[in-house]
């Protein structure tokens, strides 16, 4: 159930990231960015840790180029 968590939480963080960057610095597109990586993370049935290892987080529908590090940052270090 661990990866199911990670999963969870990772998406929470990208969700209150995506919020921040929209209510502090007006950055819309970039929030949205992170919102729909979020929902992305959320709703994947893969297991986040094996895309990790695999290197293949872009291969996810609205994950871009940019969100990998940001996914990989709290799943490694928690």
């Amino acid at each position: 159930m661990k990866s199911a968590t990670d999963k969870l939480a990772i998406a929470r963080a990208l969700q209150e990231i995506g919020a921040l960057l929209e209510l502090k610095s007006g950055e819309y597109f970039k929030a949205r960015a992170y919102k729909l990586g979020a929902r992305a993370v959320a709703e994947s049935t893969e297991d986040i840790g094996k895309l990790i290892k695999q290197n293949r987080l872009t291969f996810v529908r609205a994950i871009g180029y940019a969100l990998p590090r940001k996914i990989q940052e709290p799943h490694t270090t928690g």
